[in-house]
């Protein structure tokens, strides 16, 4: 009799469990990026407010292109000049600085993304730094 007790009241306890857990609201959502025109897109960062998703996507030739995403402005290809290939790693916590890294023919080189100045390689801007000091 003793055991019978204590299956029902695990079995009541479990039942009571599942139909608590189900009952709970999650705020948690999954939004689909879209992609460049090719067959896939990853997520690498996401800005402190989830505003904006920073990643890899390939476009219809089948290149892999940095990209900033956005709910009102969509997936955005960052234009990083003179690259075979590209990926954006991380964002400032508001979203409006991008870097990453992009290769171009066997070389490869970091870059910076902002609306106001685009991509820039960051390993030119620090080759200057080098021969003029400035």
């Amino acid at each position: 009799m003793r055991e019978y007790i204590c299956t029902w009241s695990k079995a009541l306890f479990c039942a009571t469990a599942l139909s608590f857990v189900a009952t709970v609201s999650w705020s948690q959502s999954l939004t689909w990026l879209g992609t460049l025109g090719g067959g896939s897109s990853a997520a690498y960062g996401v800005s402190a407010d989830g505003r904006v998703v920073v990643g890899e996507a390939r476009n219809a030739e089948g290149r892999e292109r940095a990209f900033r995403w956005t709910a009102d402005g969509g997936l955005q290809d960052l234009g990083v000049p003179s690259s075979v290939s590209s990926r954006a790693s991380a964002v400032s916590g508001d979203g409006r600085v991008v870097v990453g890294e992009a290769q171009d023919f066997g070389q490869i080189y970091a870059f910076r993304w902002s609306a106001d100045n685009g991509a820039q390689n960051l390993n030119t801007v620090y080759a200057d730094l080098l021969t003029n000091g400035s």
